[in-house]
């Protein structure tokens, strides 16, 4: 009898999540003939751009767009996880010592063997006073940038292109960078893969650095 009740309880509560499971395949497709999506990312910023003082006509840091989104691996999303994501984006890094404030973020960022995405983004001179002030305060565990360009400042406050990237992710040896154009002594060779590390701020590319 005993088992009796427990199969026709485990059939009621399989009927049971059948129905929730239903219910939710009907909503999601009712929000697809509707038009609607499920949002997993977060907006920050749109055509933004950064100056610092004392320093006249140079924007330090723009971007197109700048949002938090949740980590995926294929189809699947991870809530836990945030990745920043970056459009458009182009920043100028001076010399070490140029700005006091900005060097420990550069040199802490360089100092690990293994930067996290928030490392990397700080040694960019985007670190989380920049973030804050765009009304964002979510920590991310993940970096992501498309249109990606990097110069340098020299003593005579001189904007200097080192590199341009389509593509830049985080990864546990630096920032890897794709479809590249690297500028060394006045030329401009194009490469498929490199990576970007900071402090010294250099790109390592089939094997040899870069030193900007």
């Amino acid at each position: 009898m005993k088992g009796i009740l427990l199969g026709v309880a485990s059939l009621i509560l399989l009927a049971a999540l059948l129905l929730v499971a239903s219910g939710r395949l009907d909503h999601d497709a009712a929000d697809v003939r509707a038009g609607r999506k499920r949002s997993f990312a977060v907006g920050v910023a749109e055509d933004v751009s950064v100056r610092r003082y004392g320093v006249f006509g140079i924007d330090f840091i723009r971007c197109g767009k700048c949002r938090i989104e949740k980590r995926k691996l294929g189809a699947l999303t991870f809530g836990a996880f945030n990745e920043l994501v970056l459009e458009d984006l182009s920043v100028v890094v001076p010399p070490v010592g140029f700005f006091a404030e900005s060097d420990g973020a550069r040199i802490s960022s360089g100092a690990k063997t293994s930067p996290s995405a928030e490392d990397l983004t700080a040694g960019l001179g985007i670190g989380k006073d920049f973030l804050l002030s765009q009304g964002c305060n979510l920590r991310f565990s993940g970096l992501r940038i498309t249109d990606f360009a990097l110069s340098t400042l020299d003593a005579a406050t001189n904007v200097v292109m080192r590199m341009r990237a389509r593509r830049a992710e985080a990864k546990r040896d630096g920032l890897r960078l794709s479809d590249c154009l690297l500028v060394e002594d006045g030329r401009t060779n194009r490469v498929a893969q490199a990576v970007l590390r900071i402090n010294p701020l250099r790109v390592i590319v089939e094997n040899r650095e870069i030193v900007f």
